[in-house]
C-alpha cells in the first residue's frame, strides 16, 4: 500500500516546525536564514517584530 502525500496544511506545520529550530513558537531571522526564508523574511514577519509566528506563516494574502 502506498502512502498518501501529506496535505498542505500538514506540509506547512511540517515546515514551521522544521525552521523553528529552538522550538519557541517563532521563526526569527537566524533560524530563516539557516534555513530557506531568508528572502522573504522581512515580507513574511508582518507585526515587524523580528521573528515569525506559527499564524504570518500561514498567512495567505487575499
Amino acid at each position: 500500500m502506498v502512502p498518501l502525500p501529506p496535505t498542505s496544511s500538514h506540509t506547512g506545520q511540517n515546515g514551521f516546525d522544521r525552521l523553528d529550530l529552538d522550538g519557541d513558537g517563532y521563526i526569527s531571522r537566524e533560524e530563516a536564514q539557516a534555513g530557506t526564508l531568508p528572502e522573504i523574511f522581512l515580507f513574511m514577519d508582518r507585526s515587524h517584530d523580528g521573528r515569525i509566528s506559527r499564524q504570518e506563516f500561514h498567512h495567505r494574502p487575499r
